[in-house]
């Protein structure tokens, strides 16, 4: 007779352990106020979860204004660091008449990052 004895912990290459322990994160505007946008996120995996997946410690949230859509991540500037599901972008008045554009990736307690997720954009309120 033959038995299979399974190992108890297969060996991964580092990008199929950053992909499972790190998806990409689904980014949505929830709330548009004067001045205000409220980004909300989300994990494929689990979209009715309002926590981080396991493995992350930190979302990280880029942002972009103008009138045109940016075509590369480095025309983004940093907006916020935050582990909060709900997530403020407050503007000045010089923003109005606007879009604002958001990515979003996870960062693990390693230092490991996801990948940048799809970007998702609305345009500044300006009326109160």
């Amino acid at each position: 007779q033959c038995f299979f004895i399974p190992e108890p912990n297969p060996r991964t290459s580092s990008e199929n352990t950053l992909r499972l322990a790190h998806p990409i994160p689904v980014l949505t505007i929830s709330h548009i106020a004067y001045l205000l946008h409220i980004i909300d996120f989300r994990d494929p995996a689990e979209p009715k979860s309002t926590s981080l997946p396991q493995g992350c410690m930190l979302l990280q949230i880029k942002r972009y204004i103008g009138t045109v859509a940016p075509t590369d991540p480095s025309q983004y500037s940093d907006l916020l660091f935050s582990g909060k599901f709900r997530n403020p972008s407050m503007f000045v008045p010089a923003n109005a008449k606007q879009s604002a554009w958001y990515i979003g990736r996870y960062i693990g307690p390693t230092g490991t990052i996801s990948e940048w997720s799809a970007p998702v954009n609305q345009a500044v309120a300006f009326t109160l």
